[in-house]
C-alpha cells in the first residue's frame, strides 16, 4: 500500500459494514500463489525477503560470539531462553519462538549455527518484541563447537517437551546472513563485517588473561572470563604440560576466525587433542606463569609448529613469546619443526627473503589444511 500510495501520510480505518466474503478471493489458493521469494534462492534480494518472512518482519538485534567467545554465544542463549521459560504467561498458544539458523561450511560435512529468540516482552508485562540473534556460536562437526551445539539442542529439546517452545530451522550462507544483518543494523556495521576483515576479535585469549592478571585480585574476581566446556577428555586427569600435540598453531588474534577453521579441519583428520589451538584448552591455560606453559607446549610438546605470519604478528605480546620459542628452535637447527604461512604480505624481523612460506592469499581453506597435513606426514 505504501508503494502504491507513496510516502505521504495516510491512516487506516476499521469498518464493520463489509462482509468477510468480500475478500474470499484473496484467500483462494487455487488463484493466489505464494510469493516467489519463499522458494527463489538465486539472488540475495530474494533471500533477504525470505529472511524477513522468517523473522516475521520484526526488529532484531545481535550478539556476536566471534566463533570463540562463549559468554556472548551459547551460554548467553541458554540464559536468555531459561529466563523466558519462567514466564507464567506461556501456554500452548503463547510459546517461546526459536530460529535455528544453519550456515553450510565449505569443504566440511557440517554447519555453523546461529540461534535467534523472539523476545516478547509481554511475557513479563511489557509491550515490545524483537529477535535476539546469537551469531555463529556453535558447530556440528568440531570438538568444542560441537559441545556448544549439543548444549543448545539439549535445552531446546527440554523446553519443547515441556510445551513452552516452538523451533523453526532455516539454512542460509553465513556471508549472506551477515549481509542481511548489516541492512537491518547499520549501527552494528563494524561487528558484522565478514570474519577476518575486522579488528573486533583483535585481542587474543592470552591478552585477555594478561589484562585480568594485571588488574589485581579484586577486579579479577569480578571480571573472570566464563570458562568453556572442555572437549579434551584426555586432559582431565593430567596437566596440559604433559600432553603431546602433533601440531601447534601460532597466530595473531586478528586472524582468529581463519585459524579456528584450520584447527577444526586438522582436528577432524588427526583426531581429538592433536592440535594446540588456544581456545580448545581455555580452562587448562587459565594459570599463573602462562608464558612458561606456552614455552613447554611449543618447544617440547609439539611436533610441528605452524606460524600464521601477519603485519602485526611481531607486535603482539603473546606472539612475541611464541616467536622467541620458534627462533630458539631455529637456532638449534630444528627447521623441520617450523612451517611458515603468510596471511598477508609482511616483513618479520628474523626472517629472510630466502625463507620459504605458503602465501595464504592465494589458497582456500581446504588447500591450507591439506598443505599442513602433507608437511606433518613427513614426521611419520
Amino acid at each position: 500500500m505504501e508503494n502504491k500510495i507513496g510516502k505521504n501520510d495516510f491512516s487506516y480505518r476499521f469498518s464493520k459494514k463489509f462482509d468477510k466474503k468480500t475478500i474470499n478471493f484473496l484467500l483462494d489458493q487455487t488463484k493466489i500463489s505464494n510469493p516467489e521469494y519463499l522458494t527463489d534462492t538465486s539472488n540475495e534480494n530474494s533471500i533477504f525477503k525470505k529472511l524477513d518472512y522468517d523473522f516475521e518482519w520484526c526488529a532484531l538485534n545481535v550478539l556476536d560470539s566471534y566463533k570463540s567467545e562463549d559468554y556472548s554465544g551459547i551460554f548467553a542463549f541458554i540464559a536468555f531462553l531459561t529466563g523466558l521459560s519462567t514466564s507464567n504467561k506461556l501456554s500452548t498458544s503463547n510459546l517461546i519462538h526459536i530460529l535455528r539458523i544453519r550456515h553450510q561450511v565449505s569443504g566440511v560435512d557440517g554447519y555453523f549455527y546461529s540461534y535467534a529468540i523472539l523476545n516478547e516482552c509481554y511475557l513479563f508485562g511489557g509491550s515490545d518484541l524483537g529477535w535476539i540473534v546469537f551469531l555463529t556460536c556453535a558447530t556440528d562437526y568440531s570438538g568444542h563447537g560441537g559441545s556448544m551445539h549439543a548444549l543448545a539442542e539439549f535445552y531446546i529439546e527440554k523446553y519443547e517437551k515441556e510445551g513452552k517452545l516452538s523451533v523453526k530451522q532455516i539454512d542460509v550462507d553465513e556471508k549472506t546472513f551477515r549481509n542481511y544483518l548489516k541492512t537491518k543494523l547499520d549501527e552494528y556495521h563494524n561487528i558484522l563485517e565478514d570474519e577476518g576483515e575486522n579488528d573486533s576479535d583483535d585481542i587474543s585469549f592470552y591478552e585477555t588473561i594478561n589484562s585480568q592478571l594485571n588488574e589485581g585480585p579484586e577486579k579479577e574476581q569480578n571480571n573472570q572470563m566464563p570458562q568453556e566446556i572442555s572437549s579434551v577428555d584426555s586432559l582431565k586427569k593430567k596437566s596440559i604440560l604433559e600432553h603431546k600435540f602433533k601440531i601447534a598453531l601460532s597466530f595473531s588474534g586478528k586472524h582468529r576466525s581463519l585459524v579456528k577453521e584450520i584447527a577444526d579441519g586438522l582436528t577432524t583428520t588427526l583426531g581429538k587433542n592433536s592440535v594446540f589451538y588456544d581456545n580448545y584448552y581455555r580452562p587448562h591455560l587459565d594459570r599463573i606463569n602462562l608464558d612458561l606453559a606456552l614455552q613447554k607446549i611449543y618447544k617440547d610438546n609439539s611436533e610441528l609448529i605452524v606460524v600464521f605470519l601477519s603485519s602485526d604478528y611481531g607486535e603482539r605480546n603473546w606472539c612475541k613469546i611464541e616467536y622467541r620459542i620458534i627462533r630458539e628452535l631455529l637456532f638449534h637447527g630444528h627447521d623441520e619443526n617450523i612451517m611458515l604461512l603468510k596471511v598477508e604480505n609482511c616483513e618479520i624481523d628474523g626472517l629472510c627473503d630466502i625463507d620459504g612460506y605458503l602465501p595464504l592469499q592465494e589458497m582456500n581453506k581446504n588447500e591450507i589444511i591439506e598443505s599442513i597435513l602433507q608437511r606433518f606426514e613427513g614426521f611419520e
